[in-house]
């Protein structure tokens, strides 16, 4: 509903969201219904217009506030401090400041704790003495409340209140109860031992150090000393995530004597720790002298060797360009340089694409007073010569990298530069053999090359542009050209024909054993096919068909022997068996045979019958063959025969 009100018109919100709500604020049989309309309201008051919101919002919730359900006072507690920075600080000093003290002394520690959570709302909305005189007695009894779970909440929000007041508004003893959060033996963290109150306080410790000033940090040193060797390893990072905004508060100073040794101790911390350090390191050695942040210029190098985590690599590698300018030239030449460059080249693509998009600024910084041209034996030089060789890897991979960290050079370095040393090998890699490579070189062209106006007229440059737009890969032609240009979609290969063996190896009958074969001569017959009652069919039983030599096929196949299968050399044979020898030398058509049997599937698409109601007669058998099949046919063949 509130998502809604955002979208209505300002005139709309009061006679369509508003007036539903109202309704159910004045429901006095649920109670349900009013503990939703006191959240509403106080969801809607920064939404609706400001006449609207003092006119109907405002009193509704003064009168929830009021309410003898328990529920809808807590909710009114919880919204006030939306609805006060709602109306404006004269509004919520002169309408709402009473009605909050009212709630904050409720008879229900509920209502009460939905005070405390509510407190740094309401004290950044009022003006700065309302906040001292009223609000601060206020929390000091809330603090010391009878209940532990207010007792607990005060805790947890007296770091954002305090962090709200001046300086000269926060009294030594006020500053005390916050830095007691801290101390083990701090009763009221007794009195809540599982809320993570020093979590809070190590949360909240840069607000409240800003509050007071570098001046007041003795009062707050011992608390911080305590923190950093809290046991809780979320305690411990919340302060290293924490450093470099201290060091901005405390000054070179304090720092280097205060905060250095722990942030040495947070570097040597487990990694949940020292990620937080890592993070910042750029701007908390800004802080410091130059003599003292130089000694942790060997760590920042050593760092991408200590640990496996690439995530310290990546947290490294977008601070490159943050990190040069704050150590000398030479020594930041000799130690940075390369550490940029193994990490544009690391394993992890996250972690080469921050380093990348870093080298160029890191290398503007460092040679900016470089004479042109530059001398062979110049630093800049010798890296340029590095970054080219790239071009010639035999790696895509590392042809990829060479135009990645041109295009951080193209874009930071002096197009003089660019001239000098890269338009060549860029040159030969928009002709790449590797399309992603092209892709990479399109993108530069057309980004950072076309409309540079000391480039775009470079032969280079126009050859390189010419060769892409020409290019056979459509990514590479949307990169290169302007929106809008829809390249020719792909050609698709029309599939090869399908391959037919040559007649010569395809027998004529190969689907149809049922015809006789012209060259074997034997045939199928099938004892469950139908008689042709026009006479003219085969209408004689199947097995005296066999018998007297009508069909042979599949008695030949069964009755074949392996040395049949395998005849001997036809040397050996006489011309009368010349026909036998030819169908002996093709197992191919037994094999096809056999293979018709198995599949169990006539030319009709039926099933064949079983192998015993199948009966088959050689046309030219021996007698013995001949006996054994009348034998089958009688039914005393016996299992020798069937095998056969």
């Amino acid at each position: 509903l509130v998502a809604i009100a955002a979208l209505l018109p300002a005139d709309e919100v009061g006679t369509t969201v508003l007036t539903a709500v109202l309704t159910l604020a004045h429901d006095d049989e649920s109670e349900e219904n009013r503990v939703v309309a006191t959240q509403l309201l106080g969801s809607l008051a920064p939404v609706v217009s400001a006449e609207l919101c003092c006119q109907f919002v405002l009193p509704e919730v003064i009168s929830l506030a009021d309410d003898p359900v328990f529920r809808v006072r807590k909710v009114a507690a919880l919204k006030l401090g939306g609805l006060t920075a709602a109306v404006g600080a004269e509004l919520a000093q002169a309408r709402l400041l009473s009605v909050y003290e009212a709630l904050a002394a409720d008879d229900i520690w509920g209502v009460r704790k939905a005070c405390v959570e509510s407190l740094p709302e309401i004290a950044n909305a009022l003006p700065v003495d309302v906040r001292a005189e009223r609000l601060v007695p206020l929390l000091r009894s809330l603090y010391e409340d009878g209940s532990r779970w207010v007792r607990i909440c005060a805790c947890q929000a007296l770091g954002p209140f305090l962090a709200a007041l001046p300086s000269d508004a926060i009294s030594p003893e006020l500053l005390r109860l916050f830095t007691q959060l801290a101390a083990p033996a701090n009763p009221a963290r007794a009195d809540a031992a599982d809320s993570d109150i020093a979590y809070f306080c190590a949360f909240y410790l840069p607000g409240v150090a800003q509050a007071v000033g570098a001046s007041r940090w003795p009062e707050l040193a011992e608390a911080f000393r305590t923190l950093t060797t809290n046991m809780q390893w979320k305690v411990r990072r919340t302060l290293s995530c924490a450093m470099h905004e201290l060091a901005s508060i405390l000054g070179s100073g304090l720092t280097e004597s205060e905060l250095v040794p722990t942030f040495d101790y947070f570097l040597k911390d487990l990694d949940e720790v020292k990620v937080g350090v890592v993070a910042s390191i750029a701007p908390f050695l800004r802080a410091l002298s130059p003599e003292a942040r130089h000694k942790y210029l060997g760590a920042i190098v050593e760092m991408r060797a200590e640990t496996d985590n690439w995530r310290f690599r990546h947290t490294l590698a977008l601070q490159l360009a943050d990190i040069g300018p704050l150590f000398p030239r030479e020594a930041a030449v000799e130690s940075l340089v390369p550490l940029a460059l193994d990490l544009a080249t690391d394993s992890v693509a996250e972690v080469r694409i921050a380093a990348m998009a870093k080298v160029g600024a890191l290398l503007a910084s460092l040679f900016a007073d470089e004479p042109r041209p530059l001398a062979d034996a110049s630093p800049l030089a010798a890296f340029l010569r590095m970054v080219c060789n790239m071009a010639s890897s035999a790696s895509c991979h590392r042809r990829a990298n060479c135009v990645q960290i041109c295009t951080s050079l193209v874009a930071d370095l002096p197009p003089q530069l660019t001239r000098e040393h890269l338009l060549a090998e860029l040159a030969t890699l928009a002709e790449d053999r590797v399309p992603n490579v092209r892709l990479l070189v399109a993108r530069l062209t057309k980004e950072l090359l076309l409309p540079s106006a000391e480039l775009a007229s470079h032969p280079l440059v126009a050859r390189m542009a010419e060769a892409l737009r020409a290019d056979s890969d459509r990514d590479v032609l949307l990169a290169i050209h302007e929106p809008g240009f829809e390249p020719a979609p792909y050609r698709a290969k029309p599939p090869p024909p399908p391959r037919q063996p040559p007649a010569a190896e395809r027998p004529a009958s190969l689907l149809g054993l049922e015809h006789p074969v012209s060259s074997g001569g034997f045939e199928v017959f099938d004892a469950d096919a139908e008689s042709d009652p026009s006479g003219g069919g085969d209408t004689q039983d199947p097995v005296l068909a066999a018998t007297s030599g009508q069909g042979a096929a599949i008695g030949s196949v069964f009755s074949t022997s392996l040395e049949e299968l395998h005849p001997p050399p036809t040397d050996s044979l006489t011309a009368a068996d010349g026909d036998a020898v030819e169908d002996r030398q093709k197992p191919w058509l037994v094999a096809s045979a056999m293979a018709r049997l198995d599949m169990g599937v006539r030319p009709d698409g039926t099933r064949p019958p079983s192998l015993g109601s199948i009966a088959v007669a050689p046309q030219a058998a021996a007698a013995t063959e001949g006996d054994t099949v009348a034998e089958d046919e009688a039914g005393g063949g016996g299992a020798e025969g069937r095998g056969r």
